[in-house]
């Protein structure tokens, strides 16, 4: 199954989404694509820091930079991972 990608509700991914032109919506979308099908670190674009009890991921590459939480659904199979910041580079 396909791992889920949400924005948190505290709106400022989603808002900064809605505000894209269509080439740097499609260049967003490129970016959740890649952290939707594998959200693990890889030391060259997902990095993570632990501030205990939590885990936070970032991706970053030469036009985006994304903070994100994943949380593993035994019953699902997939990772739950919410969005909390975007900002552009």
């Amino acid at each position: 199954m396909r791992n889920k990608t949400r924005f948190t509700t505290h709106g400022q991914p989603a808002n900064l989404y809605r505000s894209l032109d269509s080439e740097a919506r499609a260049s967003l979308n490129a970016a959740l694509d890649r952290i939707g099908s594998n959200p693990h670190p890889d030391g060259d674009t997902i990095f993570s820091v632990t501030h205990p009890p939590v885990v936070i991921y970032t991706y970053q590459d030469e036009h985006w930079r994304i903070s994100f939480g994943r949380s593993y659904s035994i019953t699902e199979e997939c990772y739950d991972i919410e969005i909390f910041a975007i900002k552009s580079r």
